[in-house]
């Protein structure tokens, strides 16, 4: 009844179900896993943490460690939250979850997505390539693996992505954020990937924009342009659209129509930085 609860969103009433089911029988693990999970849901971090420090008294298994490392990374105790995760993924190797628990503490410890966080991470991902691969597989649309996968398998990440979109076309939008951490790195395959994403949801104004700015850091501007505007007449009010315009016109040396993008991107969002910085540059 209590997983039924937190499932259900009501994490109130998932707690007493499962107070209740710990005070019948103080040992049942899964009681106790439960409990952590709709503490943790709620956001009451330290009754979590002690809920699983219990539940690791009762048996000490990689979901256990995995559910605590959650618990100890949204209270804020990340160096805790790394060392339960490496705790789980060394007694299993194959649970997906420690895996992303541990590069999650990693990047909140290090600061998010630094180069640090990211060569730590990849340290102990690339010794376990294919426990990561299948990590991936199984949960196809979990946009943090697809990340990680980027950030530690670059060569590996894109060709899993062609074909996973082929057995799986509505992955596109978790497998979009392997294409982000390729615009510089991987810029041909990332157009061939974006190209396949736009196929399956041709109204994707994201994929389109971001087709431009690859497109204009290979040369190609004037396809950039067309691109560009294809995402703007599907979604016009997104300023950044405006700006990477703006960015293309520029580099085609065409100040009149650089400058009247800028100013619809500062229309939309008069404080955007990046724009009145190139309009105040160009424009004025």
């Amino acid at each position: 009844m209590s997983l039924a609860y937190d499932r259900a969103g009501r994490y109130s009433d998932a707690i007493d179900k499962a107070h209740e089911a710990v005070k019948l029988d103080p040992n049942h693990a899964p009681s106790w896993y439960n409990l952590t999970q709709s503490l943790s849901h709620q956001g009451e971090d330290n009754e979590a943490i002690a809920a699983g420090e219990k539940l690791i008294e009762l048996g000490r298994t990689a979901p256990h460690l995995s559910l605590l490392s959650l618990a100890y990374n949204r209270a804020g105790k990340h160096k805790d939250a790394v060392n339960r995760a490496l705790e789980a993924v060394e007694l299993d190797k194959d649970f997906a979850p420690s895996l992303i628990r541990f590069s999650l503490s990693i990047q909140y410890l290090t600061n998010i997505e630094s180069d640090i966080a990211i060569s730590r991470l990849c340290q102990l991902l690339v010794q376990n390539k294919k426990t990561l691969i299948k990590a991936t597989k199984l949960d196809p649309l979990n946009e943090k693996l697809w990340r990680i996968l980027a950030w530690c398998l670059p060569e590996e990440a894109i060709s899993l992505a062609l074909e996973e979109l082929e057995k799986r076309p509505n992955i596109h939008g978790a497998v979009f954020a392997v294409t982000e951490e390729f615009i510089k790195k991987e810029p041909q395959a990332t157009v061939t990937l974006l190209l396949r994403l736009i196929e399956i949801d041709k109204n994707n104004s994201k994929y389109r924009n971001l087709l431009g700015i690859v497109e204009r850091n290979m040369g190609e501007v004037e396809v950039a342009i067309e691109n560009h505007k294809k995402a703007i007449d599907l979604n016009p009010k997104v300023p950044a659209y405006w700006y990477a315009l703006g960015r293309a016109y520029e580099e085609q040396k065409n100040i009149e129509e650089a400058c009247r993008a800028y100013r619809q991107a500062l229309k939309l969002k008069p404080g955007y930085r990046k724009a009145i910085k190139h309009y105040e540059t160009l424009c004025l």
